[in-house]
C-alpha cells in the first residue's frame, strides 16, 4: 500500500521527540535486519545474536511497562533480500486498518507463517496476535510445529498448543515457524 511505511519514523537521523522536547514513547522494535545478521557472524555480544537481545528487550518494555510494542523487521536493502519483511495481520488492505494493526503489534517479521497465534483466558475468546488476554490459565494455540517464547525465554519446540498457569502476573508470549517470527501475545497487562 503506498505511503505506508514501518521503519523510518519521523526520519531515522533526528532524535525521536514530540513538540514538548520529550522523547516519544517507544512503541516498536526492529527485531530483525539483514545487516544485524551478516554482523552476527563476527561478533555476538554477550553470546546473543542482535535479534535475540532485541526480542529480550522488546519483551521487557511490554511486561515492565504494560504496553504493546510491535515487532518489525527491516532489509535496509532496497533490491532483492525481503527476509527481514514485517507482515502485518490487519482487517483488511486498508491504510487505516493496516497502520491500525501495526499499532497494536499484530506482526510478524520474515513471513506470516507464524500468524497463526492465538491465545484465550481462562476459557474465554481467542485473540490474535497483537491482542491481549486477562486471567489466571493461558491456552496457545497455533498451525503446526513452533518454537515457542514465553517472557522471552525459549520453551521449545512445540506442537499446536500450549498451556500456561499466568500467576495473575503481565506476560508474552510468541512463537517462530521457520524464517517467520510473530510479534507477542499478552497476558494480565
Amino acid at each position: 500500500i503506498p505511503g505506508v511505511s514501518a521503519s523510518h519514523y519521523d526520519l531515522s537521523y533526528r532524535y525521536w521527540v514530540d513538540n514538548t522536547g520529550t522523547p516519544a514513547p517507544i512503541t516498536g522494535v526492529e527485531v530483525w535486519n539483514v545487516p544485524l545478521g551478516f554482523a552476527n557472524v563476527i561478533s555476538r555480544p554477550g553470546g546473543k545474536t542482535g535479534e535475540e537481545r532485541a526480542w529480550i528487550e522488546a519483551d521487557k518494555l511490554a511486561r515492565g511497562k504494560r504496553q504493546r510494542v510491535a515487532a518489525v523487521g527491516g532489509t535496509d536493502n532496497h533490491k532483492q533480500a525481503v527476509m527481514a519483511t514485517t507482515w502485518v495481520l490487519a482487517e483488511s488492505a486498508s491504510e487505516a486498518a493496516v497502520l491500525d494493526a501495526l499499532r497494536s503489534g499484530a506482526t510478524c517479521v520474515g513471513s506470516p507463517d507464524a500468524g497463526s497465534l492465538e491465545a484465550r483466558a481462562d476459557g474465554g475468546g481467542w485473540v490474535r496476535i497483537g491482542g491481549a488476554v486477562k486471567g489466571a490459565k493461558v491456552e496457545l494455540r497455533w498451525s503446526g510445529t513452533a518454537q515457542l517464547f514465553v517472557d522471552g525465554v525459549d520453551r521449545g519446540e512445540k506442537s499446536g498448543g500450549f498451556v500456561h498457569a499466568t500467576g495473575g502476573v503481565p506476560h508474552t508470549y510468541r512463537i517462530v515457524v521457520g524464517a517467520s517470527r510473530c510479534g507477542f501475545v499478552y497476558a494480565n497487562l
